[in-house]
């Protein structure tokens, strides 16, 4: 198993992204290892009914369409509700249907359904660091929704995913332990980015445990679904909702 934590940093003074000055360092400091190509899109509906006058807010729906370049066999399909964000069913289909799955929520089910948000990641890198023991990637988030239009920059999403021993086998379990693991994967970017002045310390990582990093079939090549993945990105990419 490994430990997975992902968080968005907002962008610098005059909406300026940090992501290029991260990969600068990377290729700096990391010569020698390959950079992957690290891409998302993540596609957020609402219900109908809860925009109507009298509706109760924290029975609001979401539908979450998520495709991650980690996983070259699923999109994933998630519903949840205001009031209970954690919960909800999930599905997997081929990534190959997912624009015309979403397609198919905005035309044919638009009197259930509206686009609140598009969110994507386009020319983002994965580098495997310390031993292949760590991965990181990282990459600038676009969005656009029915009021900002498109091209907006929303920040930069980075994922950290360390292999975990036996002992940690499912960690973390609680929410004690969940904020352990965030203050370690924190302190594991400090250390990679060591010497860039960007202050970290606000990072909050939320982490969940994950499927192995594979690196003998290639980057993000695994065959199994990985839902805590999947359920990280949406609740880091949904916002407060």
């Amino acid at each position: 198993m490994s430990i997975t934590g992902v968080c968005l940093l907002t962008p610098q003074a005059g909406n300026t992204s940090t992501y290029p000055k991260l990969l600068a360092h990377l290729s700096r400091h990391f010569p020698t290892q390959e950079h992957e190509h690290f891409h998302l899109d993540y596609r957020l509906f609402s219900d109908t009914t809860s925009q109507l006058p009298g509706a109760d807010v924290q029975q609001r729906a979401f539908t979450h369409i998520l495709t991650l370049s980690h996983d070259t066999k699923h999109a994933y399909v998630r519903s949840t509700k205001v009031g209970d964000p954690d919960q909800g069913s999930m599905i997997t289909i081929p990534p190959s249907a997912a624009d015309s799955f979403a397609g198919l929520v905005q035309t044919k089910m638009q009197s259930a359904w509206f686009p609140r948000q598009t969110s994507s990641v386009e020319s983002g890198v994965s580098v495997s660091l310390l031993n292949d023991t760590v991965r990181l990637s990282i990459g600038d988030v676009k969005q656009s929704t029915r009021s900002q239009g498109a091209g907006t920059l929303r920040g930069t999403i980075i994922e950290l995913c360390k292999v975990t021993n036996d002992e940690q086998k499912d960690w973390p379990t609680s929410s004690e332990e969940a904020d352990q693991a965030a203050n370690m994967l924190q302190d594991l970017l400090r250390q990679i980015f060591h010497g860039i002045e960007e202050d970290f310390g606000n990072v909050k990582f939320t982490v969940s445990p994950t499927l192995s990093i594979d690196h003998s079939s290639g980057y993000g090549k695994t065959s199994a679904p990985d839902w805590d993945m999947a359920k990280l990105y949406i609740t880091v990419l949904r916002g407060q909702r």
